[in-house]
């Protein structure tokens, strides 16, 4: 009876992941936090910061009448720089309230019903988060790095909107 009880629990887990963290959104908030951590840093989010001065993102940022070739993202982008690192983080604290508030609870509230096989649940979750971080690092490496780069393009967005509002405004 016990031993099934762990084999319920594990399963439960493993379908509570399937159910919920395949679901693109959700996992795509759990993969941008963790990917996005080692950019906390000054220097190494600097250094992506400028990484991303190629053409391909310029395509990705929505065109609102400001940016008409490739230099004038160029200076966007320098005028943008010394402000981008606050705000990037701004927009990290606000995926880990994201993550740890609402994803979190919602995959592990479910482990209170295995009271003594809870570990069980907990590693069949991880298992299929594991395997689902796997897949898009191995089958989708272009996705994992827009995950990573998509920081930077909300920012540049935001930053032209509100330089769009402003030209607006005079």
């Amino acid at each position: 009876m016990i031993i099934n009880m762990e084999y319920v629990a594990f399963f439960s887990g493993v379908l509570m992941g399937l159910a919920y963290l395949s679901r693109p959104k959700i996992f795509d908030w759990v993969i941008m936090y963790f990917v996005f951590y080692r950019y906390r840093n000054r220097k190494r989010f600097y250094s992506l910061f400028d990484k991303l001065k190629n053409k391909i993102v310029k395509e990705y940022i929505e065109d609102n009448g400001l940016i008409h070739n490739y230099s004038d993202y160029i200076n966007i982008h320098k005028e943008l720089r010394p402000s981008a690192y606050d705000k990037a983080m701004y927009y990290y604290g606000q995926m880990a309230i994201r993550v740890v508030l609402r994803i979190l609870p919602i995959c592990l509230l479910p482990a209170i019903i295995f009271l003594s096989n809870w570990y069980m649940y907990i590693f069949g979750i991880l298992l299929i988060a594991s395997l689902r971080f796997f897949y898009t690092l191995m089958i989708e490496p272009k996705k994992f790095t827009m995950r990573r780069d998509i920081v930077i393009i909300a920012i540049i967005n935001d930053f032209i909107k509100d330089k769009r509002e402003k030209s607006n405004n005079n």
